[in-house]
């Protein structure tokens, strides 16, 4: 038999719990993934949903020039002094080619230091029956889709 020592039984230490090492990088991991993907998703969608309002807008600037609007024209103007010059360069090129029809080809937004900004490429077409390129800069100023020259 033996006998038990007098300051107790002779113990080992508690083993140290198991760290899961691979499964806490897995769980970061996957976690920076999902965030990183779902806000992707949500900057693609919101750009995707401002693609159609500033075609619409640089169409229905370029119609109004066309009309010899420049009132209703003036409305999808910026502020900026140097985008009503444009302005005034661009009716004067519609009036002398005579211009009769618009129409948007492509438009590119983009999101950068939460401005919005748009590129619209658009075919005029002049009084001859020949269609030229134009590209519009537009942004976004007081909520509305405006040209405005950079």
């Amino acid at each position: 038999m033996t006998a038990t020592p007098p300051y107790g039984p002779p113990f080992l230490p508690p083993p140290r719990p198991r760290r899961r090492w691979g499964l806490i990088v897995a769980l970061v991991a996957g976690t920076l993934v999902l965030c990183c993907g779902c806000g992707g998703v949500a900057v693609f969608a919101l750009t995707a949903g401002q693609v159609k309002p500033a075609g619409n807008a640089a169409e229905a600037y370029v119609a109004a020039v066309i009309a010899q609007d420049d009132g209703r024209a003036l409305q999808y103007v910026c502020t900026a002094s140097d985008s009503k010059s444009s302005h005034d360069a661009f009716a004067t090129y519609v009036r002398g080619k005579g211009v009769s029809g618009e129409r948007v080809v492509n438009t590119k937004v983009t999101l950068w230091n939460l401005s919005w900004r748009a590129d619209v490429q658009m075919e005029l077409t002049v009084g001859t029956g020949a269609e030229e390129a134009l590209e519009l800069p537009m942004a976004k100023e007081d909520g509305k889709w405006k040209v405005c020259v950079r």
